[in-house]
């Protein structure tokens, strides 16, 4: 895995330029992207706030973006140019939906949780 010349950090992905991936590859590059480096992954103000509401954890969070999968099919968000995918898990005896957002910096942002 090359590293970026700006960031430092390890590059793992690829951001398609055509606005096109699969649901499969979109998940497996998400993992890829935060197992290289968890300072890929940002949360929303909006997420935080949702998940203090609805009493979800970030350990919880963390449990389905590595072992939930796919609720939605992603698309992509030509107003933000990113890619945006739902994920589901069930987690601690609880069922929980990430909205998650791949950036063409390299960066997962979670969008909100419930």
């Amino acid at each position: 895995m090359a590293k970026n010349k700006n960031t430092g950090k390890t590059k793992v992905a690829k951001f398609p330029a055509n606005g096109k991936i699969s649901d499969t590859d979109l998940l497996k590059k998400i993992r890829e992207l935060i197992a290289a480096d968890s300072g890929n992954l940002f949360y929303t103000n909006h997420a935080l706030d949702r998940m203090e509401e609805r009493g979800f954890t970030r350990r919880q969070v963390d449990c389905c973006i590595q072992k939930g999968w796919v609720k939605e099919p992603n698309y992509y968000d030509h107003k933000n140019g990113n890619y945006v995918v739902s994920i589901t898990r069930g987690c601690a005896g609880e069922t929980i939906d990430v909205i998650l957002a791949w950036c063409p910096e390299d960066n997962v942002v979670v969008i909100t949780v419930y």
